[in-house]
């Protein structure tokens, strides 16, 4: 039986043996292994699936007799071969998803790249860069730069062919960058549900909360690690990783099993997804918010969160997950800009709002000052009750010494202010 390399490269590699034709009959240039399982496979058959094409194309449930029979009597080689030779014989079409991959990638990646930047230029501008926050970020920025350059070049060398249709060469190149991506990709992949948990001590206070978050993010990042050690040394030699493929080859090695670890990693991948979405929905609750604001400010945290069970697309899935990701935790910082900077585009701030409190007294409660509404990293200053508590995913950093709203700029006043609260 050949190793777990079909299930985790079948679904979107091909490998081309390019067979030299001339004056041959095809059938002949298969290796005896293959021809020897034809005859046994087609053995209760009126028809010779050597001589006759039509027999040897058109019986679906012979021909998966065959290939079951390629698997276990030929080497890796010699049942690419097979099925490169037969496929051409029987005119079956060639599929190649490459280029779709390479657009839905390129076209992700640009976004996210350009979220990523947006947000780094609104926390610049507006004084509100974080060296945990921002390096964080930082860091993914990197990342998905290489992952995008690695997956970019596993399509040019099989990835979204049929494995039949590559060169040897190139299968052990794609599973090479493959390697290499796994760890890459599920650090990139950690730090992003880290960038959540990172925003939500920006914008929540509550003590409780925020030890909860730093639970969460520590628990995510010692997974995180421990996933990215399993994806490099899964197999021993790790080089085994990209020549186990070629079982009639002369690389030995072992590998842990593929199907547990995936399992393994995909449910902690869950778990923390569904904490993470979980996480602020007591706190955006609890906001003096419409019902219909709440669900909008939700639906804002959940699109970072896929799931599909399309194993076909696993690779591209993958990433879309994570470019959708990061452009979901950008989300906040590049509305924050746009609102600042070109405040007409959004032709209203975001109204304020509140914690529900107690102790409140009758009658309406006057704010008297002037309050900026941003995200930033600085500590809320207590307020009073007669101050009023004003927050919308957002931390107040005005006072009651803040400057009049006549004195600031056209663009700056925009952001500003002036509200009255219901006691």
């Amino acid at each position: 039986m050949h190793s777990p390399w079909i299930l985790c490269f079948l679904f979107m590699s091909r490998v081309a043996v390019t067979p030299v034709w001339g004056q041959l009959d095809p059938l002949a240039t298969l290796p005896v292994c293959a021809q020897k399982c034809l005859a046994s496979s087609f053995a209760n058959s009126i028809c010779d699936p050597l001589k006759d094409m039509s027999c040897r194309c058109n019986n679906g449930t012979q021909q998966l007799i065959a290939i079951n029979c390629f698997s276990t009597s030929c080497t890796a080689r010699e049942t690419l071969t097979t099925l490169n030779v037969t496929t051409v014989m029987c005119e079956v079409p060639v599929r190649d998803r490459s280029g779709l991959y390479r657009t839905v990638n390129s076209v992700l990646f640009t976004l996210s790249t350009v979220a990523i930047l947006g947000r780094f230029y609104s926390h610049f501008a507006l004084g509100r860069l974080q060296l945990l926050d921002d390096g964080n970020m930082a860091l993914i920025l990197v990342l998905n730069i290489l992952m995008f350059t690695l997956t970019t070049m596993m399509s040019f060398t099989g990835l979204g062919q049929d494995i039949w249709k590559v060169s040897f060469k190139n299968i052990r190149l794609t599973l090479l960058y493959f390697w290499i991506s796994v760890p890459f990709y599920g650090i990139e992949f950690g730090l992003g549900k880290i960038a959540f948990g990172l925003f939500y001590l920006r914008i929540f206070n509550d003590s409780g909360f925020r030890k909860l978050v730093w639970f969460v993010i520590v628990f995510t990042l010692l997974y995180t690690i421990a996933f990215a050690f399993l994806g490099t040394f899964v197999c021993s030699p790790v080089s085994y990783f990209w020549w186990q493929w070629d079982l009639g080859g002369e690389h030995k090695g072992k590998c842990l099993n593929n199907n547990t670890i995936g399992f393994v990693t995909a449910s902690f991948s869950i778990f923390t997804d569904l904490v993470m979405l979980g996480l602020p929905i007591p706190q955006i609750w609890a906001l003096h918010l419409s019902t219909k604001k709440k669900v909008g400010v939700l639906f804002m945290f959940s699109i970072g969160f896929f799931l599909s069970d399309d194993f076909l697309d696993t690779s591209l899935w993958s990433l879309i997950e994570i470019y959708v990701g990061i452009i979901c935790v950008c989300m906040p910082s590049l509305k924050l800009g746009i609102q600042f900077f070109c405040p007409k585009i959004l032709h209203s701030v975001m109204s304020t709002s509140r914690y529900t409190g107690s102790g409140r007294t009758g009658g309406n409660i006057a704010i008297h000052r002037s309050v900026q509404v941003t995200i930033g990293s600085y500590p809320t200053k207590p307020q009073t009750e007669e101050q009023g508590s004003t927050v919308e995913l957002v931390e107040i950093v005005g006072d009651a010494k803040s400057t009049p709203i006549h004195e600031r700029s056209q663009c700056e006043t925009n952001n500003v202010e002036q509200g009255y609260l219901p006691g």
